[in-house]
């Protein structure tokens, strides 16, 4: 199975981001842009690639461990452009990590790689997202949005992308709570 650990995007601002994505697709004119839908919004933390069925046990305790060694947090997103840079072909919402994901973020990764087998941490530096489209061309010039959103990081989530009918599809396999997540 190919998964990921990501946080899920709460739908409230996924609404948000939805009419800021459709807004500035619109507004493009090109770049044959392929919109991620609403219901695959997330932001990931660690992509595992391929993993046998069996590791979701391992990996369900490896979230539990970790969601009782770091507490809920705001990620803010500050715009809404092409990432990482202006030449690139992701229209995501993104900001500057805050130091308490960047902790959350490394340590997943450093725990992954102790008990994961295969698994290699990530090269480059985490920087918080949530793709919004995938452009197929380049597009200028660059489209920016300022934006003030609140990412509620209250959970740690395992992922399985799937293929159906052509498209992608994120089905929630394991979720952990992080404490001071607020009730649902």
């Amino acid at each position: 199975m190919r998964c990921f650990v990501g946080v899920p995007v709460e739908p409230l601002l996924g609404v948000e981001l939805l009419s800021l994505r459709d807004d500035m697709l619109a507004g493009l004119g090109g770049g044959c842009p392929r919109a991620v839908p609403a219901a695959n919004f997330h932001l990931t933390l660690a992509f595992l690639g391929e993993q046998p069925d069996d590791s979701v046990t391992l990996l369900d305790a490896l979230l539990a461990e970790l969601a009782g060694r770091h507490h809920a947090l705001v990620q803010p997103l500050e715009q809404v452009s092409l990432f990482p840079d202006n030449r690139a072909r992701l229209l995501a919402a993104h900001g500057p990590g805050t130091p308490a994901l960047l902790s959350l973020a490394e340590d997943l990764q450093q725990r992954l790689a102790d008990t994961l087998p295969g698994y290699q941490p990530e090269r480059r530096t985490f920087r918080p997202h949530v793709t919004l489209a995938r452009l197929d061309l380049p597009v200028v010039p660059a489209p920016l949005r300022v934006v003030a959103l609140p990412l509620r990081v209250e959970a740690l989530v395992l992922y399985r992308s799937d293929q159906v009918n052509g498209k992608t599809v994120y089905r929630l396999l394991r979720q952990a709570e992080l404490p001071g997540a607020r009730v649902r």
